[in-house]
């Protein structure tokens, strides 16, 4: 962050006036959508930490509905550069301010009030709580519904949301449901290789796969894969798919196939993400994890040793309980460093 920067917007939100204290949230808004100085993640969290408080504080006191909105966009910004960012506490609180005043300053079904009921829904959800926020998620689904009609693609994008936490909470014969649902419909509207069906299609191979009908859900992730290659798809999703189709592998025992997805796919993510970002370190944790129950112990340490490195660098105090545990399993009893392993498919894909 540009120090005058900071120092100016410190002051203005700090300053007498509803004008000035307004125009340092407008200041802060252009700011942390890459108008401004901050472009950067990781500076938009050091920017808002430092001034956040001063402006959103004072903006939600004040009792024109000019403060009030602009204190609401500035909850829904940091609240969706939190999640981007992990911190899925600071996402929660801030996406339920930001839905708290809309929803008093605009009405229940406002297009801004239900643009923070989806941002609080996802945080809730990726906070772990699961109820709550399928909870949110299925008003939205019966406001759009309602507002935009059944089928429209905003209620579809919704349901598959929704669908998400369902199978987050273990619900995985209702998120099935409205998976196939979706799929139906919008193979009808879009066709069968546009990349949204595709990502629908993912999202149901992880919710046969929680089912425990491994052989479907492989099937379907390769026909993902081998829609995009055809259509020369390079995504971020795709890396995913690749993920978990290689855990699909492992499971089934093919412990050589799925290494032979996994060593390319950490070179991909890191040129992708960069080298300590944490989807990185996750691909990189996993080819290890697969390198030790091949017995291929030197170089899973190795892996392991550089991918604790980069998780103490990148996440600091923000997830240290992930560094704990990978220490705690790396220097006390390395046979145990992939027990507490999560056996589900990731559902970034989705």
């Amino acid at each position: 962050m540009h120090p005058v920067l900071g120092d100016y917007i410190r002051e203005m939100a700090k300053a007498s006036g509803k004008e000035k204290r307004k125009q340092a949230g407008e200041t802060f808004l252009r700011t942390v959508s890459g108008e401004g100085a901050v472009t950067e993640p990781l500076m938009h969290m050091q920017f808002y930490k430092e001034h956040v408080g001063y402006i959103f504080n004072n903006l939600k006191n004040e009792t024109g509905q000019d403060s009030q909105l602009t204190a609401a966009r500035i909850a829904l910004a940091t609240s969706e550069i939190s999640a981007e960012l992990g911190d899925t506490r600071a996402a929660k609180y801030f996406g339920g301010k930001s839905y708290d005043i809309y929803r008093i300053a605009t009405g229940a079904k406002a297009a801004e009030t239900i643009t923070a009921m989806h941002t609080l829904g996802k945080a809730l959800s990726e906070n772990g709580d699961y109820t709550e926020a399928s909870q949110i998620q299925q008003q939205v689904v019966s406001i759009l519904s309602e507002t935009c009609g059944p089928n429209d693609p905003s209620v579809m994008l919704a349901s598959s949301e929704l669908a998400s936490t369902l199978r987050a909470k273990g619900e995985f014969k209702e998120a099935r449901r409205l998976q196939e649902w979706i799929l139906h419909l919008e193979r009808k509207r879009l066709g069968e290789n546009d990349p949204k069906v595709l990502r629908y299609m993912s999202a149901l191979a992880l919710t046969m796969f929680d089912q425990g009908e491994f052989k479907n859900a492989r099937e379907l992730l390769e026909e993902v894969i081998d829609k995009k290659r055809s259509a020369g798809f390079g995504d971020e999703d795709m890396l995913a798919n690749f993920n978990n189709l290689a855990l699909i592998y492992r499971l089934q025992g093919d412990l050589a196939a799925a290494k032979k997805i996994l060593g390319p796919l950490r070179n991909d993510v890191s040129s992708i993400r960069g080298p300590e970002q944490l989807e990185t370190l996750a691909a990189n944790h996993n080819y290890a994890a697969m390198l030790w129950r091949l017995g291929e112990l030197e170089e899973a340490y190795q892996i392991e040793v550089s991918t604790v490195g980069g998780l103490e660098r990148t996440v600091g105090a923000l997830r240290r309980e992930l560094v704990v545990d990978l220490e705690e399993r790396r220097w006390h009893d390395p046979s145990r460093w992939f027990e507490k392993e999560d056996q589900r498919p990731d559902a970034s894909s989705v």
